[in-house]
């Protein structure tokens, strides 16, 4: 027994990894953080601020910018498995890229009764050899499968996989979607805009937090794509599409789940929640390293 220890600190994750590979030393590892989550950014809701595994005695949770290190290198993971809302974003994936080999997450909330873990390990039970790949897809075959057949209780409900290693590609791409956004802001603001409004939105069902600023990456460049018409956007558009298939081991979702759906969100705020929001996402890598947050900058009118 562990005792009373705090949740929301990377400490407790660490000395739980160290436990956990001495104790039980494998070939293999799947690390699972379950929990509230809130994407890459805070959530602000009902008072409190909620990234990923929340402490409700101490009020400590970790930030996106804490994972890599409160999960660390060693070992890495074969999968990184995350019950929790709103993490599959590229902003959180490329966090933790040298932590995991496959990132097992969620675009949207997850419902409140989380993995259904009696079902999504039955293969690796009946056959210990699957390989980490198979195991990533059962979890999401699994979890879809379980909300689709819930009855009255059935709901909305996606996972995906992103193989790791393909992570900084999607980033690159990513990162030149922005910087030709930029440059095109000054006359296609307004179709932009409405591409942004026109996205599967994933806000927990709650449009009064910043939930309503994660969108559906691939919907919003195609909202973009026909709100504009614009040659030089759609064809970095098509890169990051390009990027994203290449590393998208598998997505699934009920049918329930607001779509059209891809799998993957990105952050897309508007000026209500970025200056609020800014100094927790510029703390992060994806942030500091790509062209996405000066692009929000602009799109938001904080910077001319």
């Amino acid at each position: 027994d562990a005792g009373n220890v705090d949740m929301g600190i990377p400490a407790t994750v660490q000395n739980f990894i160290a436990w956990s590979v001495a104790n039980y030393p494998a070939q293999h590892y799947a690390l699972d953080l379950w929990d509230h989550g809130s994407g890459v950014v805070p959530g602000f809701k009902k008072s409190k601020l909620r990234d990923i595994l929340f402490d409700d005695r101490t009020g400590n949770n970790l930030t996106t910018a804490q994972m890599d290190g409160a999960i660390g290198t060693s070992p890495k993971f074969d999968i990184l498995m995350i019950d929790a809302c709103n993490l599959q974003m590229p902003e959180v994936a490329y966090q933790v890229r040298n932590c995991c080999t496959y990132f097992v997450a969620s675009e949207d909330a997850t419902p409140g009764y989380g993995y259904p873990y009696h079902t999504i390990f039955a293969n690796l039970a009946a056959n210990g050899s699957e390989t980490a790949d198979n195991v990533s897809k059962d979890i999401v075959n699994a979890f879809v499968a379980f909300y689709q057949a819930a009855g009255a209780n059935q709901t909305t409900a996606t996972q995906a996989v992103l193989t790791t290693s393909g992570v900084p590609a999607l980033c690159t791409a990513i990162s030149n979607y922005g910087t030709q956004l930029m440059a095109k802001n000054a006359t296609l603001h307004t179709a932009i805009d409405s591409a942004r409004s026109a996205s599967t939105v994933f806000n927990d069902g709650d449009p009064t937090t910043s939930y309503n600023d994660y969108h559906d990456l691939v919907d919003f460049i195609n909202q973009v794509n026909a709100k504009t018409g614009d040659a030089t956007l759609a064809s970095a558009g098509a890169q990051v599409t390009s990027a994203l298939s290449a590393c998208l081991l598998i997505e699934g979702h009920t049918t329930l789940e607001p779509t059209p759906c891809h799998g993957v969100a990105i952050y897309l705020p508007t000026i209500n929640w970025w200056p609020t929001e800014r100094p927790y996402y510029e703390a992060t890598q994806f942030a500091t390293q790509f062209q996405w947050a000066p692009w929000i900058d602009k799109f938001t009118g904080l910077t001319p």
